[in-house]
């Protein structure tokens, strides 16, 4: 099957992340680009990747330029600036610890906004600065977010998640981290599946007592969900910090 066949296959098949990094990898790409995909899977990533899969049927469609040029001079797509950045209650509604964590949320807001004005800018040649621009706007807008979860989830059950995790990878060897993600990986996709089962009985279950019981156990499923996808966020950052 060639390449062009083989993506559209991916798409009908539902974009399985490391399938779509194999297809990558044999096209005309960006050396730079295929790191950062292999070094995480985001939603930025995600769609990142689908993207440049898709830049590359339509280019191998086209009869006006070739494949390596269209992937090399193309500008990535346009990211969009959420325009809502109200937080229901004022700092003093938080506990002190996340006082930090309100005040993050709205400077990572201005931040991206900043950005976004820079990646307009730009010439549209310059795919290498947008790609980077790209990607500090997708990562601020992740802090934005969690920050976010972290003030709504206090808000609801007056209950703080962690902003950060205190665990240390640094005296990991390189491989040990690698394998330590996967693990963790693994472990975020068993507590997810555990979390939607307790959730779909709390939805149907009486009010009482044990319900109640139930949903400490869901914030507490809750608060062990965030602390590893916070490792798997440190961990992440660390072997991208070896790589470079």
């Amino acid at each position: 099957m060639d390449s062009k066949s083989a993506i559209k296959e991916w798409f009908k098949n539902g974009c399985e992340y490391k399938a779509g990094i194999q297809l990558y990898s044999q096209i005309p790409h960006n050396k730079r680009l295929l790191k950062i995909f292999q070094s995480k899977n985001t939603p930025f990533t995600c769609q990142k990747l689908s993207y440049e899969l898709t830049n590359f049927l339509n280019a191998s469609n086209s009869s006006s330029t070739g494949v390596t040029d269209s992937l090399n001079n193309a500008k990535p797509n346009k990211v969009d600036i959420k325009t809502n950045i109200s937080i229901k209650k004022p700092i003093s509604f938080y506990p002190v610890e996340l006082h930090n964590v309100y005040k993050k949320r709205i400077s990572s807001y201005y931040d991206a906004c900043t950005l976004k004005i820079q990646l307009n800018e730009l010439q549209e040649e310059l795919y290498e600065e947008a790609l980077d621009l790209q990607l500090k706007i997708f990562k601020t807008w992740e802090i934005n977010d969690k920050c976010f979860k972290i003030l709504e989830h206090y808000e609801n059950y007056k209950r703080v998640l962690p902003f950060e995790t205190q665990k240390q990878y640094e005296n990991l060897s390189p491989m040990s981290q690698v394998n330590e993600r996967q693990r963790l990986y693994s472990r975020v996709t068993k507590r997810k599946k555990t979390l939607l089962n307790l959730e779909s009985k709390y939805s149907v279950m009486p009010e009482g007592p044990l319900k109640n019981n139930l949903l400490t156990k869901i914030n507490n499923k809750r608060e062990e969900l965030q602390e590893l996808t916070l490792q798997i966020e440190k961990l992440s950052n660390t072997i991208e910090t070896n790589e470079r």
